[in-house]
């Protein structure tokens, strides 16, 4: 009796040692090497990104030191959005992988033929330098990964949201962006708004009587339009632009002017935006939109003041209601 139970205590010795052997070696191995590079490449190689979804493909392209959508009305994309991904990207290590053989890539959706996204980088020449394929995702803002030609497969911080093959997530959201610093004068039909020591105040008003929330919400909306994409270089009748709904006029420091045309698009899917000066006709969402679209005097004063000044404005005639003048 003592014989096996000498014979079980040694047996659970060797399994407590094997196991341990393989946590050591699973640990400090080839297969959890946190110090070797998911893929090696430096962001600055990188002339061009391409980005699939198995149907469609986006391309990105470097445009000195820009980045451009050369497929997409050549529009400029988003310059910081693609650098924060190449260089987290080059920062990724290889970690524990999740499986090893090649036939778990199609579970994981990381396969040649079968993936949720296929990234590629290239240097000049469009020289394939790193193709990763992204799968299925184990949890928030993270995804199963495969480098192409590896059977190793990883978990990343890096959601599908971060690579979409629309082209318009990738626009760059400065495209129509003004400088607030330049600007004196914006001129809507019925009021002006001025640059002055105070920030716009509202042309032939007493600042004291201006919202001073509604007008410099007003002036971010002009001058830092949150457009949604590009509806393209040339005005087309579904944009509404001609004429448009409205017209606003911006004059800079220098007595420079330009002119910007608001659009209402077709089934209520927001606005076109287009300015003088810019190639390219902007989409606003409803949203981004809306504020300048109904942008009024009367908007950009206190409440009390407003109420004050309809108190005393004079009766519509009867016969001017009626008659819709």
């Amino acid at each position: 009796m003592k014989r096996i139970n000498i014979l079980l205590v040694l047996v659970l010795v060797v399994q407590a040692g094997l196991i341990l052997f393989l946590s050591f070696r699973g640990t400090h191995g080839v297969h959890a090497d946190n110090t070797r590079a998911l893929v090696s490449f430096s962001p600055a190689q990188v002339q061009a990104i391409e980005i699939g979804d198995g149907t469609e493909k986006l391309r990105l392209t470097r445009s000195g030191e820009n980045w451009i959508l050369p497929d997409h009305f050549q529009a400029p994309a988003d310059r910081e959005r693609i650098d924060a991904l190449l260089d987290r990207l080059a920062a990724s290590r290889m970690g524990w992988p999740v499986a090893t053989t090649g036939d778990t890539a199609r579970r994981f959706k990381v396969a040649k033929d079968d993936y949720k996204r296929k990234l590629t980088l290239f240097s000049t020449g469009n020289t394939p330098l790193v193709t990763l394929y992204i799968g299925s995702s184990p949890g928030y803002s993270k995804s199963y990964v495969r480098p192409a030609g590896q059977a190793e497969i990883v978990t990343l911080n890096i959601g599908l949201y971060d690579l979409p093959v629309d082209a318009d997530a990738w626009v760059a959201p400065d495209l129509l962006r003004m400088n607030r610093k330049t600007i004196s004068s914006i001129t809507f039909p019925g009021f002006t708004l001025e640059q002055s020591e105070k920030g716009f105040v509202l042309a032939g008003e007493n600042p004291e009587r201006l919202d001073r929330n509604a007008v410099d919400s007003l002036v971010d909306s002009v001058l830092s339009p949150r457009i949604s994409g590009v509806l393209g270089r040339e005005e087309k009748p579904d944009f509404h632009l001609t004429p448009p709904l409205l017209t606003y006029t911006l004059k800079d420091e220098e007595g420079s002017e330009q002119t910007c045309r608001l659009g209402m698009l077709d089934s209520d899917k927001g606005y076109a935006l287009s300015c003088s000066g810019q190639p390219l006709i902007g989409r606003l969402d409803k949203w981004s939109g809306q504020p300048i679209a109904e942008a009024s005097r009367e908007k950009l004063l206190k409440k009390e003041d407003r109420d004050k000044d309809q108190a005393s404005a004079p009766p519509v005639p009867v016969s001017d209601r009626s008659s819709g003048s």
